[in-house]
């Protein structure tokens, strides 16, 4: 929450040609001189994995690869990544787990990206998670406990049997599950520096025909902010650049809890039922200070003032859906129907004051609240049908958005004598449906497993800026084509080769074009106007497994139209705006390697890398403007088992320089630590330390020739942690090594 304070159809195209070419051509010497042991083709098998679980070795969907790692399983739409050895997030979030994924980034305040790309759709078993979606999806990331998933799934291009949203791809979390028959169940309770703290409880039963899993949970966390802005603009009265500046600094205290049910029902032998409920509720405050100070000796930009104030609020959200599957008889010959509701709300309430010393006038109060709400509602009905060597896949999906949008603001020398303002009073509202059809079909030809497919999507999306009202409508039918394939090399080398088209539909407050007071030097509007994103991408992928060693390596190709983006402008008298736009296009051609390894009996590494080439472009006023750039990123891990009991962990995270369509976000790192010590079968002790030597930084760079700004977030995330785990019940448990004991129930 804290940026809210500091924010100063048919035929293939052309653009799919040119993916595929790039692709193709960078990757096929590569592929071609690969190392091929001589053993037996691998067994193969086809379909795409339930949502939310995982296929086994004999069933329709993985192309197998023997003695495979068990952290990692790669399908031939997405890679599966396990998270149970991961001791340093197991003390702190998903966000944190998240960050040790290839591919995967996730910023300070919850952003996730893959490969560089916003724009990504995050599930839960196989589902839109409503709590993950909208204006909270970035808090509520930094508040579910990583305990609670048990895998991440990465697809960065998923197939036509998925929702068409998300430009860069989907991540979806895989929950644990009670298993086995009994009752099992864990508490952990975790404490950590500057007031930190989180705690979970959890249980899960099964019998023959029924299971039921539960949890519930809460976190404390604190995090320090002093940002600073440098900022060189246009003096209009002299006529030379003239330098401000903005120091802030601010801590926020989040308190959040959580809680989910799980129940699943087989009345017969070819019936499924299921239902799950979940509910998150964060609450937060944040006391700030800001000063800003002008070089300029006189005219409209000889300013300077002192805030004080804070910032709180909540958001909340209730998610419930319901899941019928029934067998119409063989393997994998199904109907699914899934339904789906979710409510959140977004509440922010912020109180200023000015005083201003440069030029000398009465101190000026500032009140300013937001009031956001939003529902969804789905439902989708799937066909699935074997084939001699096949599967077919078809479905029907609906959904139905809607959110209603309160902003109110007063102003006055002081808080006794503000009145409303209309300056700062807007409502706004929003409603988008979606109807979809979709159709995937997957099947082996030889050494080759295949999945082609493709989803129609019809989107009508209505906005009402009902202060100054205004009206806008959009509707959209698109086609957007899938494809992958997978060739076995043999048991331990396979290719992958994928193509799709992705959406990204622009969120409800980048079409308010209402304009929005942030500082007395920056102020924010919508554009109702906007169009959606759309971005093709292909990836060609080489991958080698033997025993607990694996190698990946991926070359990709992106090309977007239509992207939206925040162009600043000068308002005149030192104001700027920053305005959303149609105005950007990017291409984006990289490599990512991952490596891993068993180094001896006690040691294991895992190693990932990204190289890109990024070009964006856009067009403002007439006028076309470019930028290229090279970025460099990557991640690793180290496993030391010193003993039969202890396990050290070291995880270090780098950024590069990332390109932006008027600068770059600069270059960040840290390095976490975590030990776990196994006191008896039923008891485990955890101490983590997050950035262990206070190293991560962000920051922004605008570079125009209008415009020269630079943003230093110091934000100060180290924390040390100290956690135990008790399991309970005498269920039968799953051998799974170092799972920490905090499942659900294994």
């Amino acid at each position: 929450m804290l940026t809210k304070q500091f924010r100063v159809g048919g035929a293939l195209p052309k653009s799919v040609l040119w993916l595929v070419a790039s692709t193709v051509a960078c990757g096929s010497a590569a592929a071609q001189t690969s190392p091929a042991p001589a053993s037996p083709p691998a067994a193969q098998a086809l379909g795409p994995p339930t949502a939310g679980h995982e296929p086994s070795a004999n069933t329709v969907g993985a192309v197998t690869i023997k003695a495979a790692d068990p952290d990692y399983k790669s399908f031939v739409d997405r890679r599966s990544y396990g998270l149970k050895n991961d001791i340093v997030s197991s003390t702190g979030s998903i966000a944190d787990a998240l960050r040790n994924i290839p591919s995967v980034e996730v910023d300070v305040q919850g952003n996730v990206s893959l490969r560089g790309e916003s724009g990504v759709k995050v599930y839960i078993d196989g589902k839109p998670a409503g709590m993950l979606q909208g204006a909270g999806r970035g808090d509520a990331l930094l508040q579910l406990p990583a305990s609670q998933f048990e895998r991440v799934e990465v697809m960065t291009n998923p197939s036509a049997a998925y929702r068409a949203d998300g430009a860069a791809g989907i991540i979806n979390l895989v929950s644990k599950k009670a298993k086995g028959v009994g009752v099992t169940g864990s508490v952990r309770g975790a404490y950590g520096t500057d007031g930190r703290y989180n705690g979970r409880i959890a249980i899960g039963q099964n019998t023959k025909r029924l299971s039921f899993s539960a949890s519930a949970g809460g976190r404390r966390d604190n995090a320090k902010l002093n940002p600073r802005t440098d900022r060189e603009i246009l003096d209009p009265t002299t006529g030379a650049m003239v330098h401000t500046r903005a120091v802030g600094q601010a801590k926020t205290t989040n308190t959040s809890w959580n809680a989910q049910a799980n129940i699943a029902y087989q009345p017969n032998a070819k019936t499924d039922l299921s239902a799950d409920i979940s509910q998150l509720r964060l609450n937060y405050h944040s006391p700030s200070a800001v000063r800003y100070a002008s070089d300029a000796a006189s005219g409209p930009l000889a300013e300077a003032y002192n805030s004080q104030g804070r910032n709180g609020g909540l958001f909340a959200n209730t998610a419930a859906s319901a899941s019928l599957v029934r067998r119409l008889g063989g393997e994998g010959h199904q109907v699914s129907l899934d339904l789906s509701r979710t409510r959140s709300r977004s509440f922010d309430d912020s109180r200023q004051t000015y005083l201003h010393s440069r030029p000398v006038v009465e101190s000026r109060f500032l009140a300013q609240a937001s009031d956001e709400v939003q529902h969804e509602t789905s439902a989708k009905v799937e066909y699935q049908r074997p084939t001699k060597k096949g599967l077919l896949d078809v479905g029907f999906e609906g959904r139905f958005e809607d959110e209603r949008v309160d902003h109110r603001g007063a102003l006055g020398a002081s808080a006794a004598v503000a009145s409303p303002s209309p300056s700062l009073n807007n409502q706004f509202d929003y409603r988008q449906n979606v109807q979809s059809a979709f159709l995937t079909y997957e099947r082996s030809v030889g050494d080759w497993t295949l999945l082609p497919g493709a989803r129609l999507e019809a989107a009508q999306r209505r906005v009402h800026q009902l202060t100054l009202g205004t009206r806008a409508t959009r509707d959209d039918v698109r086609l957007f084509p899938t494809l992958h394939a997978v060739y076995a090399i043999d048991d331990e080398q396979k290719l992958n080769m994928s193509f799709s088209r992705r959406i990204q539909r622009p969120e409800p407050s980048s079409l308010n074009g209402f304009r929005q007071f942030v500082t007395p030097v920056a102020y924010e509007e919508g554009n109702p106007d906007l169009a959606p994103k759309i971005t093709d991408a292909a990836e060609l992928g080489y991958e080698f497994k033997r025993k607990s060693t694996s190698y990946l390596a991926t070359l990709y190709a992106r090309r977007s139209r239509d992207a939206v983006t925040d162009v600043v402008s000068d308002l005149g008298d030192g104001v700027l705006l920053t305005r959303k736009e149609n105005a950007g296009r990017s291409r984006n051609l990289g490599l990512e390697l991952v490596a891993s390894r068993r180094v001896g009996k006690s040691m294991a590494f895992n190693i990932s890398g990204n190289a890109s080439w990024d070009e964006i472009a856009w067009t403002l006023n007439g006028r076309e403007e470019k930028r290229s750039g090279a970025t460099v990123g990557g991640r690793s891990n180290l496993n030391w088992q010193i003993g039969p009991k202890d396990l050290l962990q070291l995880n270090l995270v780098a950024r590069g320089r990332t390109l932006l369509p008027q600068g770059y976000r600069r270059p960040s790192a840290n390095l976490n630590l975590g030990y776990r010590h196994i006191i008896s079968p039923k008891l485990a002790a955890v101490v983590t330390v997050q950035d262990a030597f206070d190293t991560y930084r962000e920051g922004l760079v605008i570079d125009t020739p209008a415009l020269r700004q630079r943003t230093d977030k110091n934000m100060s995330i180290r924390a040390a942690f100290v956690s135990l785990t008790y399991t309970l019940g005498g269920g039968k448990r799953r051998s799974e090594g170092f799972d920490y004991g905090e499942a659900a129930a294994q």
